[in-house]
């Protein structure tokens, strides 16, 4: 009795450490989740100070926060905001910081930094999909 009891004791401890070793990491890897990256062209609109490209990402109404600019407008409105915002803010620099998860599936934010002169700016944008394609509903612009 004794034997067959350290017998079971000995397979339960391989069985789970194979588990440990094997199964549970290849689920790990498969829970964590993947973002979708700003769309190349996107990108180049931060880094270019162009408004036409990243306005072609916005969603016809988006919330939007830009120096002492605040509120929901329009796709025209707010491309519109954004010229003015790079006409007297020329980019030198931009670069993704961090993208992740809102806490919803649908929603994707990114963190950047836009540097200006000597003026750094941090960016954090909000992404839904929306048929298969993420559109900005909320982009700030601030003084870091």
């Amino acid at each position: 009795m004794k034997i067959t009891t350290k017998l079971f004791n000995f397979r339960l401890v391989v069985i789970a450490a194979l588990f440990f070793i094997f199964i549970l990491p290849v689920n790990f890897v498969h829970a964590q989740e993947t973002y979708p990256p700003l769309p190349e062209s996107l990108t180049e609109g931060f880094e270019n100070g162009d408004a036409g490209k990243i306005s072609a990402f916005f969603r016809e109404t988006l919330s939007v926060e830009l120096l002492n600019h605040s509120g929901v407008f329009s796709k025209p409105q707010a491309e519109k905001l954004f010229q003015d915002f790079f006409l007297k803010n020329k980019v030198d620099s931009f670069k993704v910081l961090r993208t992740g998860n809102t806490g919803s599936a649908e929603n994707v934010f990114t963190i950047g930094e836009m540097v200006s002169g000597l003026i750094h700016f941090r960016v954090y944008l909000v992404r839904s999909n929306e048929n298969g394609k993420y559109l900005i509903h909320l982009l700030s612009i601030t003084k870091i």
